[in-house]
């Protein structure tokens, strides 16, 4: 058994039609989501600060280390409204990564000596997106262990139209 584990194609045989949300989830795309927990709002050009815990998967890397290795999250988005990534699959196709960050480390945790520290990371919703309901995808592949893991969080923003800028008459 000991030497199955250690087979390192397990991490390349991954199924890539599996579902990228969970069972039941992704039927809460479009706003479907619980009255108690609305989905973000947001502009064309604004930033979303994304929250999770480390739970135990603390990178202990300096800033400015870019020799050790760390595990990384990516968020993942179609770009069109009401339009979702349902497999594994599409994830990685061209135009679908939004953001790509740190998972654990002393950068964007909270309190990293802590194991279940807060962590943080940013995205940016591109200008010129369109009005609309967007499924984000949050996927971070642990493959520090010979099986491999993967985490997925599928959720919904809403894009609206930026204000409109008020036109300045000129007085001569």
């Amino acid at each position: 058994m000991a030497r199955l584990l250690q087979h390192p194609r397990l991490r390349t045989v991954r199924n890539q039609n599996a579902p990228v949300c969970q069972p039941g989830r992704q039927d809460l795309f479009p706003g479907r989501n619980p009255a108690n927990l609305p989905p973000a709002s947001v502009v064309p050009g604004q930033t979303l600060k994304l929250t999770w815990q480390a739970n135990g998967h603390m990178d202990n890397v300096q800033p400015g280390d870019k020799n050790t290795p760390r595990s990384q999250l990516f968020v993942y988005w179609t770009g069109r409204a009401n339009k979702l990534l349902k497999t594994r699959s599409e994830l990685g196709r061209p135009g679908t990564l939004l953001a790509q960050m740190d998972f654990a480390t002393p950068a964007n945790c909270v309190q990293p000596s802590n194991p279940n520290s807060n962590c943080h990371g940013k995205i940016k919703i591109p200008k010129g997106t369109k009005p609309g309901r967007y499924q984000l995808v949050w996927w971070w592949k642990f493959d520090k262990n010979p099986v491999g893991e993967e985490y997925s969080t599928c959720f919904e923003v809403i894009v609206k139209s930026p204000p409109k800028q008020k036109r300045q008459v000129k007085h001569a």
